[in-house]
């Protein structure tokens, strides 16, 4: 059943890859830019950990993801511009046959496929292909309005909201956070391989507001 199941995931924890950061030579720990009484941007990397697209046919997709969504807790497939939170578990639909769920816990997603329909359902692992970049603080929307087209005030683009756009041609997703202590925050979803230019452009960008870098991440 479906306690049988969750044991499964949790005693599968420990065969997963450790994931490698892309950046870490460039995120030191320090404050960057103009400086001020308190830092109007922080940025750090946070592990990625899982992160797997599922994908299907248009004429059965919704009726077979919604299994598979209520094993890892969602009630809801959601809408293309809105995540769906469920514990540590987030899914993003990012089209009509496809989502992708990230999951800050690690668990093991053989189990979860293994009560997948084979023939209606696809899954890609992409926990490998992705670097996650968070921003936090007050200047944070006018840093990404410098790189990217996308209206970012409370009301068009609030908490839970996501869009698939571009920085510099590279494809990247931007996902808002609920907002943290220090002001609005943002996942900023790379591609492995573009994520030390993107991040590099990133710092360089953020120079003249000053920011702050929490990190890097801990490499085993």
């Amino acid at each position: 059943g479906l306690f049988l199941h969750i044991f499964l995931i949790l005693k599968e924890n420990d065969k997963m890859v450790k994931l490698r950061s892309a950046v870490n030579f460039q995120l030191k720990a320090g404050w960057f830019g103009s400086e001020q009484k308190a830092p109007p941007i922080i940025l750090k990397e946070i592990p990625l950990v899982s992160f797997t697209q599922i994908s299907g046919w248009p004429d059965n997709f919704e009726k077979k993801i919604q299994k598979l969504l209520s094993v890892l807790g969602f009630s809801e497939l959601g809408t293309f511009s809105k995540a769906q939170i469920a514990k540590e578990k987030t899914v993003f639909r990012v089209g009509p046959e496809r989502i992708l769920v990230w999951s800050s816990g690690a668990f093991e997603w053989n189990t979860i496929k293994s009560l997948a329909d084979k023939n209606s359902l696809s899954f890609l692992d992409l926990s490998h292909a992705r670097t996650i970049i968070q921003l936090e603080g007050v200047k944070v929307p006018d840093l990404l309005a410098r790189l990217i087209s996308v209206d970012l005030n409370n009301e068009s683009f609030p908490g839970q909201c996501f869009v698939l756009t571009a920085i510099h041609s590279v494809p990247v997703m931007l996902y808002r956070r609920l907002d943290g202590l220090k002001g609005p925050s943002f996942n900023l979803f790379i591609p492995y391989t573009w994520s030390a230019s993107l991040v590099e452009l990133i710092c360089q960008t953020a120079l003249p507001f000053g920011y702050v870098v929490k990190g890097p991440l801990p490499q085993d």
